[in-house]
C-alpha cells in the first residue's frame, strides 16, 4: 500500500483532514504519515517483543541506509526521504520518532508526566512539528505545534486505556498521578470503574484540555490553505476528549466518533454537503 491507502485505511481521522489540504502539502502528508505508521505497526503488531524490537532495528538500519545512499526498495522510505529533502525536515527528528518507536518495544510505564513527555517528544511533537513545516507558517507557530501533537497524543491515550493495557501491557498514565488518586495496575487491568480511576481520567483529561487550548492559538500562524484542515483535525479530537469527559472517564466506555461525526464535524468548517465528502471516501 502507499501512504495515501494506509491513511485512508488505518488513520481515518487524519485522512478526512488531510483531503482539505491542497494538493502538494496532501501528497506530502500522505508519505509522512505512511512512514510513522509502518514504523509504529512494527512494534504495535509483532507477535512478540522480540520480534518487535528486531523489526524496529531493522527499520532503522534500513532508514540510515536510505538516507546514506538516496534510495531504497521502499517507496515509503523514499517517499519520506523525498518529504524531508522537500520541506528541509531536520533529520534528528527521525531519529527521535524512531527512538520512541523503541521505546515501546520495552518501556510499559512511566514515572512522571515529564518522563511520558519525553516520549511523547519523539512520537507525537515532533510529528506536530514536521506537519508545521510542510503546511507552511509564520511567526512562532513550532511551539504550538508540538503542543498540539502532545494533546492528539494524550487524547489517544486517554481514549485507549484499556486497549494499551490488554493487548499490549502498556500504561500511559503517569505513576505519580494514579499513586495521587490511589489508581493501582490491577484497577486498569480489570477495568475498574470507582471514583479514584474517573478522578485520574478526569485529571488528565483537564490537563490535555490545556494543552490543546494552548495548540490551537498556534492554528492561525499556519499558512492559510492549511489551517482549515488542522482545524478539522482538531475539533475531531476534541470532541473525542468531550466525549470521555462526558463519560466520566469510564476506561470502558464508547468515546469514538463514527465517520459520519467527522464528516459533520468537517462539513461546518468546510461549507461542502457531507454527501459529497461521504462519496470521496
Amino acid at each position: 500500500m502507499n501512504g495515501e491507502q494506509i491513511q485512508k485505511k488505518y488513520g481515518t481521522s487524519y485522512y478526512l483532514a488531510t483531503l482539505l489540504f491542497p494538493k502538494d502539502v496532501r501528497e506530502a502528508t500522505f508519505k509522512f504519515y505512511g512512514f510513522v505508521r509502518l514504523a509504529d505497526d512494527l512494534v504495535d503488531l509483532a507477535e512478540s517483543k522480540e520480534k518487535s524490537k528486531a523489526d524496529i532495528k531493522n527499520w532503522i538500519d534500513e532508514w540510515g541506509k536510505t538516507v546514506e545512499t538516496g534510495n531504497n526498495q521502499s517507496s515509503i522510505m523514499r517517499g519520506m526521504l523525498e518529504v524531508m529533502h522537500q520541506y528541509q525536515i531536520p533529520f534528528n527528528f527521525i531519529d527521535a520518532f524512531n527512538k520512541a518507536m523503541q521505546m515501546d518495544t520495552y518501556k510499559e510505564n512511566y514515572k512522571t508526566y515529564s518522563e511520558l513527555q519525553e516520549y511523547m517528544y519523539g512520537s507525537a511533537e515532533i510529528v506536530g512539528e514536521i506537519m508545521a513545516r510542510i503546511i507552511g507558517f509564520k511567526g512562532d507557530a513550532l511551539p504550538h505545534a508540538r503542543a498540539l501533537g502532545e494533546a492528539m497524543q494524550m487524547i489517544n491515550f486517554l481514549r485507549d486505556v484499556d486497549e494499551d493495557y490488554q493487548i499490549r501491557k502498556r500504561i500511559y498514565l503517569p505513576k505519580e498521578d494514579m499513586d495521587k488518586f490511589g489508581v493501582t495496575t490491577a484497577m486498569i487491568s480489570q477495568n475498574t470503574k470507582n471514583e479514584n480511576m474517573r478522578d485520574l481520567m478526569l485529571f488528565e483529561c483537564n490537563r490535555t484540555k490545556e494543552i490543546l487550548k494552548y495548540a490551537k492559538q498556534g492554528i492561525p500562524m499556519l499558512s492559510l490553505s492549511g489551517q482549515k484542515a488542522v482545524l478539522a483535525a482538531t475539533h475531531i479530537y476534541e470532541k473525542v476528549l468531550e466525549n470521555i469527559i462526558e463519560a466520566h472517564g469510564d476506561i470502558g466506555a464508547s468515546v469514538k466518533i463514527s465517520k459520519l461525526q467527522k464528516l459533520y464535524i468537517i462539513s461546518k468548517i468546510l461549507p461542502v454537503p457531507t454527501s459529497k465528502l461521504s462519496a470521496i471516501l
